[in-house]
């Protein structure tokens, strides 16, 4: 299966860098973490990259990949630390940072349970059922349904929102 290009149309590893920088923070940020955690998430993800680059064929999954991986652990170790039930960032420095709609956007995704919310940034980014597949380690079907879900979600909030600016 082919995810995407390979290193041929990638170029080096500074070219990824700084193509894809920017692209791999809102990645993280619409799967759930506030900007600080974001960029320390895609900096850890850079270093792998960085590390593996002769062997990563597919460098901007595997970069996310990484991210996904870096903020469950994350949320594993604030719950062992703080014994909390959820995954809770603080997002105050998040309001400055992003435009009104930006901040719905942001703050509607971030309704939706987390493997919806990670499938559907994947899909965000353009990554297809079976690419997000891989990536995530999910099953195809998996994948369709929790998009599926989220999508719902998603149409039913802009609903609701709808109804209550008119």
């Amino acid at each position: 299966m082919a995810l995407r290009a390979g290193h041929t149309e990638t170029g080096t590893f500074d070219d990824f860098f700084r193509r894809e920088v920017k692209r791999l923070i809102w990645f993280a940020v619409r799967s759930g973490a506030s900007r600080a955690e974001a960029e320390d998430a895609v900096q850890e993800a850079m270093k792998a990259v960085w590390e593996r680059w002769e062997q990563i064929r597919y460098p901007q999954a595997y970069a996310r990949r990484t991210i996904l991986r870096f903020l469950e652990q994350m949320r594993r170790d604030d719950r062992r630390r703080d014994g909390a039930a959820a995954f809770v960032a603080d997002r105050a420095d998040d309001d400055c940072l992003f435009g009104e709609e930006a901040r719905q956007v942001l703050a509607m995704l971030r309704t939706l349970p987390g493997s919806q919310r990670r499938v559907f940034a994947l899909a965000m980014d353009g990554y297809s059922t079976a690419e997000i597949a891989d990536i995530t380690g999910q099953e195809p079907a998996t994948v369709r349904s929790n998009l599926r879900h989220a999508r719902q979600k998603l149409i039913a909030l802009l609903g609701a929102d709808r109804k209550a600016r008119t």
